[in-house]
Parts: C-alpha cells; sequence; structure tokens
C-alpha cells in the first residue's frame, strides 16, 4: 500500500520573484520602502548586508538607514511630546528604537552632514521635555559626536536651548573637550549645592591650582546647600595626603 505523500508546498510568492526581471524587483523595492519608514529601514538593512558599495557609497547607505530609524520611531516621539508620554507599549516601542539608533551611531559609519541632521532632530525634543524620554534622547545626541567640532556643536546646542539641565550637559562637555573659559564661563553661572562647589573644586585641583582648590572646597563646606559628603571626602582625602591629621 503506497502512503499519500503531501506535496511540497512551494510559496508562489518565491515563483513569481525568480520569474521577474531586476526592474521588476527594484521597482517593488522602491514602492513597499515608499510606503512606510520601516520598510524603507528594513531594505537598507538587508541590502547593507547583501551588497558590496564603493567605499564613498557605504557612508551615505549608513546615513540613509540611520534617517530611516528616526523616521520610523519619529511619527509616535511626536505624539508623546505633544501629550506628555504614551502609554507602556509606545513607550517601550520609542524607547527600543531610540536605543537602537544610539547604537548605530556609535559604530562610526555615518557621515557628519547625517549626524548633524540627527542631532538637529532631536534638539527640540530635547528642548521640549515634554515626551518622557529625556536619557535616550540624549543618549542619541551624544551618540552623534566623534571629534572635537562634533561636541563642541552638541554643547552650543544645549547651550542654546537654556535651563539647568541643558547648560549642565554642555558645561560637563567643555570641560571633558578641554574649553576651559567656556566651562568656566557656565559653571560661575550656578554655584549653590555641595556638588556645584565640588565640581569647580576638582577642576583647579586637576589643572595643579591646589589652594584654590582646597579654598572652594572649605567655601562650599560653610555656604553650599544639600549633600555635603564630596566636599568632606575631597577634603578628607587632601589632608591624609597632606599629613594633617587635624583636618580630618
Amino acid at each position: 500500500m503506497v502512503r499519500n505523500r503531501k506535496k511540497k508546498f512551494e510559496d508562489p510568492l518565491v515563483r513569481l520573484i525568480s520569474a521577474a526581471d531586476s526592474d521588476v524587483l527594484g521597482g517593488l523595492i522602491l514602492e513597499l520602502a515608499g510606503r512606510a519608514a520601516e520598510a524603507r529601514r528594513n531594505c537598507f538593512e538587508y541590502l547593507k548586508k547583501h551588497v558590496a558599495l564603493p567605499m564613498n557609497e557605504q557612508g551615505e547607505a549608513e546615513g540613509e538607514a540611520l534617517m530611516a530609524l528616526w523616521m520610523e520611531l519619529e511619527a509616535d516621539l511626536s505624539e508623546m511630546n505633544e501629550y506628555g508620554g504614551g502609554d507602556h507599549r509606545t513607550v517601550d516601542h520609542v524607547g527600543m528604537l531610540l536605543y537602537e539608533l544610539a547604537q548605530e551611531l556609535q559604530k562610526g559609519k555615518a557621515p557628519r552632514d547625517y549626524r548633524r541632521q540627527l542631532l538637529d532632530e532631536v534638539i527640540p525634543y530635547i528642548k521640549s521635555g515634554n515626551a518622557g524620554m529625556d536619557d535616550a534622547l540624549y543618549d542619541v545626541a551624544y551618540s552623534t559626536c566623534r571629534d572635537k567640532e562634533d561636541w563642541r556643536n552638541l554643547a552650543a546646542c544645549l547651550e542654546a536651548i537654556g535651563g539647568e539641565w541643558p547648560q549642565d550637559h554642555a558645561r560637563r562637555i567643555y570641560r571633558r573637550i578641554g574649553d576651559h573659559e567656556d566651562y568656566l564661563r557656565l559653571r560661575t553661572l550656578k554655584m549653590k549645592y555641595g556638588g556645584d562647589f565640588h565640581d569647580l573644586a576638582t577642576f583647579y585641583w586637576e589643572r595643579g591650582e591646589k589652594n584654590r582648590a582646597i579654598q572652594l572646597a572649605e567655601e562650599g563646606l560653610r555656604k553650599g546647600e544639600g549633600r555635603m559628603d564630596e566636599l568632606r571626602t575631597f577634603l578628607a582625602k587632601r589632608a591624609r595626603e597632606s599629613g594633617d591629621r587635624q583636618a580630618l
């Protein structure tokens, strides 16, 4: 007795793809990519893996893939920004895509003009601060930077926003890249808490102005508000180094 064997299923779409020429397939891809940002991004990601491009075109492909990823998440982000947040599903989705965008940026394959374009897209959402995605947006903004020129541009953008938090970021960037005049200009605008005095004291200590650093730390203990743990630790360490047990 011969058993009936099921005929192996062949997807009709496979037959159509096999029969189509390159012009037809290219037209199909462009049509699908034009319908949705996610489809466009998927096309870039797939083709980057399977098509060898000249070196001068690889960066453009990377940049376009990043812009497609931004377009995919931006509609939801815009709605979250308008209404002050979103449901858990939307928040998780946008957060995941922002994380992916930052990770892709950190690979450093996209040219500067694409990274600047992305930063220009992100800055208004950082300025608004209404989407509830501040940390993820700052991660993306930081990930657009490769050199001092990029960092200086980001710091200037954040400084232009105004407000305490963006200026704190700008100040830390200026200090990191060695733009000490700009760091001091922003630092002296806010000397209220113990952490502010500690930040400036460590800056002068690292510059070798040790007496000035200690004086600032002591002034912070007298005048500063909030937590003083960092200042006390700083002064105690300096006292141990000098052998001044009375100051401990």
